[in-house]
């Protein structure tokens, strides 16, 4: 077992059979990664295998990975896919603490940064805005971002990405979910 408990204060702690930084469900090495804020159901059980294989059954997905039916045809979210999906924060929770936020997430980001060194997706979706603010400090812009902007290119241990700045994709319209399906297909052609 791999246990952190550095968010004990915040009523929360990571116990799992697999640490903190490898936690990703699909292929690690798919070309897109969908990173959200923390994951709201996760079984204790599960093995590094389990990731891996994780979003295979579409019957056994949550919604949210539905969702992204709705935003493109282009993102494959199994353990062969194209796409796989992560969190800013490891630990689960049914809802998010009422304090702490920023502490939690700074507690967690190197967890997410050795990810990123061990494994180069080329393409990454923020879903929501706190992971847009906190990606844009551990994947600095190559420019300055404009209010507007709602993607970046950067460099990532020497290879180019794209990382995509989104709202909270549950709380998207359709016509925002497919603009943002646009600009992930936009990115998918450049880095074939």
């Amino acid at each position: 077992m791999h246990v952190c408990r550095k968010c004990e204060a915040y009523e929360l702690r990571f116990n799992r059979n697999y640490r903190p930084d490898e936690f990703i469900e699909g292929n690690p090495d798919a070309t897109i990664w969908i990173i959200g804020l923390n994951p709201k159901d996760e079984p204790t059980s599960r093995s590094l295998d389990d990731l891996l294989i994780a979003l295979d059954n579409e019957l056994d997905r949550h919604s949210y990975f539905a969702d992204f039916g709705k935003v493109s045809q282009s993102i494959r979210l199994h353990s062969e896919g194209n796409a796989a999906h992560t969190d800013l924060v490891k630990c689960a929770c049914a809802k998010w603490p009422s304090r702490g936020k920023s502490g939690i997430i700074g507690n967690c980001r190197e967890y997410l940064e050795a990810q990123l060194q061990r494994h180069t997706p080329r393409i990454i979706v923020c879903n929501g805005s706190d992971v847009s603010r906190e990606i844009q400090g551990i994947i600095v812009p190559a420019q300055e971002l404009k209010d507007d902007d709602t993607q970046y290119e950067a460099e990532l241990n020497g290879c180019a990405v794209t990382v995509i700045l989104s709202g909270f994709l549950g709380r998207l319209d359709d016509f925002a979910k497919r603009r943002l399906g646009y600009e992930i297909e936009g990115a998918l052609q450049k880095h074939l």
